[in-house]
């Protein structure tokens, strides 16, 4: 044996050695751990997903015609108090199969189960209108089961339904124009008398689902309906017709047209132009009413309230202050004539109902002369009317200390009645 042969047999001893002992701690570590392992089972969990919808449905109150509309995702606000519930494809009718036929089936058994019992409906009866109770797709919706349980779902409902509403139920008539308010209410602009607004354009329309027919667009009385204006336009009847009022098929319109025009009537207020006043509106009621076409069932008439401040006139004289004339007149004499000018200033028409003079001990002396403007006639915007006065000294000692008056009456909302001092030329005041 060579020198170098017992190393290599050392060291081979001393590898198997060490593996020995590495298959002794591998065992050691095995029993440990199989010492210590505890067998253990999971429950396993399914999810089941369902295409989801939301529904909606128009419920009509059969007596009122009243309208409400319900979405299955907002309950809280169209059906207070209805129970949540999801709409999904479940089979709820049992043919094997779910689709959106049973979603729509659960929605309308809801409706009858839960909504038309829920605050804002109970008390009433209610039919739903066939063209608006529908679902619509809308993502999904999942139930989790333990493998080997029933999916949590949601209880079936009864059978029922609400009633389909016939198709006249809820037919109406509606009007709209720019600037109508909710409840029908329309103000002009502020309009002078015996001026007109500009019109305004009213729509009546037919949103039911059969043909209807507009009766008439007719003033209703009221001492104001004169002071407003109606033209039928496309709302008269037209030969096709047939002497009944004008049809307006589902979804049909017409339209008419108003102005507010006052004019002035003894005893009727009337406003200055920059008073806030309320007391010179005018109002009337205009009535839109109907019948169903084929029933001739009447429906209910729309009451469209009018109203406008109606604007007077603005009287103003000229030249302003007293009248003056020149000189003393020697008896039997008369001063120059003098110019009394009235003039409109305001927007509506003036009325000028009398003029002349008036009182003091002088007033014979002062004469009103021709030519006389026409009273009681309308004086427009910028309009003027001229009365001529003087004075005349008949007699020696004609009274020497008494003015006199020239009194306008007029329909001038701030100063119906002026006056117009005459000074008389014997006081020696004038220049």
């Amino acid at each position: 044996m060579s020198g170098q042969d017992l190393p290599t047999r050392s060291r081979k001893a001393a590898d198997a050695g060490r593996a020995r002992w590495a298959l002794r701690v591998l065992l050691a570590l095995l029993s440990l751990a199989q010492a210590g392992c505890l067998l253990t089972s999971e429950t396993v969990r399914y999810r089941y997903s369902y295409t989801g919808y939301v529904c909606r449905a128009t419920l009509v109150d059969t007596d009122s015609g009243e309208q409400k509309i319900v979405d299955s995702s907002m309950l809280a606000s169209t059906a207070p108090g209805a129970p949540d519930r999801s709409f999904f494809a479940n089979d709820w009718d049992g043919n094997g199969m779910g689709d959106a036929a049973d979603a729509l089936l659960d929605w309308r058994r809801y409706l009858a189960a839960h909504v038309v019992n829920s605050r804002d409906f109970t008390g009433r009866t209610w039919c739903a209108r066939p063209s608006d109770i529908s679902c619509e797709m809308r993502g999904t919706v999942s139930f989790v089961a333990a493998s080997g349980s029933p999916v949590p779902l949601p209880p079936a409902l009864p059978d029922g339904a609400p009633a389909e509403c016939p198709s006249t139920v809820g037919a109406r008539l509606e009007v709209s124009a720019p600037g109508l308010t909710a409840d029908n209410q329309f103000s002009f602009p502020d309009t002078g008398v015996g001026a007109a607004s500009a019109p305004v354009t009213f729509t009546v329309t037919n949103p039911s689902a059969v043909p209807l027919r507009v009766n008439g667009v007719d003033f209703m009385g009221g001492a104001d309906s004169p002071d407003f204006l109606m033209t039928p336009g496309s709302c008269q009847p037209t030969p096709a017709d047939m002497g009944r009022g004008r049809l307006l098929s589902a979804g049909g319109s017409c339209n008419f047209q108003v102005q507010f025009r006052p004019r002035h009537r003894d005893g009727i207020v009337e406003c200055a132009a920059a008073s806030p006043d309320e007391s010179c509106r005018r109002r009337a009621s205009l009535f839109v009413t109907g019948e169903v076409d084929l029933e001739r069932t009447a429906l209910a008439p729309i009451n469209v309230g009018l109203s406008g401040r109606a604007i007077g006139g603005s009287l103003v004289i000229e030249p302003a202050g007293d009248i003056c004339f020149a000189a003393n007149v020697d008896a039997p004499g008369c001063t120059e004539r003098h110019t009394i000018r009235v003039r409109n200033d305001g927007p509506g028409v003036l009325i000028i109902t009398s003029a002349g003079v008036r009182g003091g001990s002088g007033a014979d002396g002062f004469e009103h002369l021709p030519p006389y403007p026409v009273l009681s006639e309308p004086l427009p915007p910028g309009g003027t009317a001229d009365f001529i006065v003087r004075f005349c000294n008949y007699a020696m000692g004609a009274s020497s200390g008494a003015d006199s008056a020239f009194t306008i009456n007029s329909s001038d909302p701030r100063s119906p009645t002026v006056v117009v001092t005459l000074v008389n030329p014997l006081r020696l005041r004038c220049p």
